[in-house]
């Protein structure tokens, strides 16, 4: 960071040697500091982004955690559940925090794609599968409190200990690959997006082993007899997977489905992150209501609308790690921090509460 003060004082769009083939770029729109390996695939070296108070996380990934130069440390547990859209009474994973939430939905996006086939208040039985930290049953709850959510499927130890403790009464269902799948009127699925990823070549898509896990969510939907489904993955599955999103529209059309697709962005949803994915939203009640744009209170939101103002530099638990040599940063010469945003993180979610027992499903116009 001293290197590109001195070499640039921080103008815009100046590219400086930082030696060993490394070279780093300041960008002033979005307050982001690139660091980058001259080679062939720049964009694969996420480690080396930096961001700030005045910028958007580009996509929340597991590999890497966010950090912030002019604060000088990565974003807390707490916080890295914001740039996601979980509320803040969650409780929070215990560790493996970066990996948890950059697998995560982005709770304001599940909630409006969830919006399309689910009314306000309706009573709904809900299976969550590949539930993660519990995404989409925080979305659901934020659209009807007569939810009541009669399974759930993970495979992580650390995510199921999580959604368990912030869903203590929904039955544990395993593995979904040998799963029971109890009745239900909504599925939702964040399935594995690794082999549909452009971030991997086409070899390992090709041989990843959740190539084929699809259909295991066509046969979850089968079994459950549910007659609403909501699906989530990256943009590319459109393209790259082509063929298995096609055999997946085309399986629910002819089951009796009426779908319908979106790729929406996390930044609409009140949340300062860039991320692109894929909804796929089915009903057997009749068309999905049509998309349009999530209604947020504050779109402009940045990474200092989201920051815990007490957090500690380099405390344990909640508090943001320091950043060290390895991330290339030191912390000579740093420029000001930026002043604190004037309005605070608002959750994107009220808390959920007891659902009552389903009744008669509303059927939706």
């Amino acid at each position: 960071m001293s290197t590109h003060i001195r070499e640039s004082s921080m103008r815009s769009g100046v590219r400086v040697a930082q030696g060993a083939g490394a070279w780093s770029v300041y960008f002033e729109a979005t307050g982001r500091l690139w660091v980058h390996n001259d080679t062939v695939r720049k964009q694969a070296f996420q480690e080396l982004y930096f961001y700030s108070r005045r910028s958007k996380v580009g996509t929340l990934t597991c590999s890497h955690p966010v950090k912030l130069w002019d604060e000088q440390r990565h974003l807390s547990p707490r916080e890295t559940a914001r740039v996601q859209g979980f509320p803040d009474h969650m409780v929070l994973p215990r560790t493996n925090h970066n990996r948890l939430f950059g697998n995560a939905v982005s709770v304001g996006c599940a909630a409006h794609a969830l919006s399309r086939v689910v009314s306000p208040n309706e009573a709904v039985r809900h299976v969550d599968l590949c539930a993660g930290l519990g995404g989409f049953s925080f979305a659901l709850a934020s659209i009807t409190d007569r939810a009541a959510t009669v399974g759930f499927s993970e495979v992580i130890s650390t995510a199921i200990e999580c959604y368990q403790e912030n869903f203590p009464c929904v039955p544990a269902l395993g593995d979904a690959r040998a799963a029971t799948w109890p009745e239900c009127d909504l599925i939702t699925a964040g399935f594995p997006c690794q082999p549909f990823s452009v971030s991997n070549s086409k070899r390992r898509r090709d041989g990843h082993t959740n190539r084929d896990f699809y259909q295991t969510v066509l046969r979850a939907i089968s079994v459950s007899r549910a007659t609403r489904v909501v699906l989530e993955n990256v943009s590319s599955f459109q393209t790259v997977g082509k063929e298995k999103f096609d055999l997946i529209v085309e399986t629910l059309r002819s089951d009796g489905f009426h779908v319908s697709c979106e790729v929406l962005n996390s930044r609409d949803a009140g949340v300062p992150q860039e991320r692109k994915r894929l909804y796929i939203v089915a009903s057997k009640l009749g068309q999905p209501r049509p998309w349009d744009r999530p209604r947020v209170a504050s779109p402009g939101v940045t990474l200092g609308d989201i920051l815990e103002t007490h957090t500690p530099r380099g405390a344990p638990g909640e508090g943001g790690a320091l950043l060290t040599r390895r991330t290339l940063l030191c912390r000579q010469s740093l420029p000001p921090p930026l002043p604190p945003p004037p309005s605070a993180h608002r959750p994107v979610c009220p808390p959920p509460n007891e659902p009552n027992k389903p009744n008669q499903q509303t059927p939706h116009t």
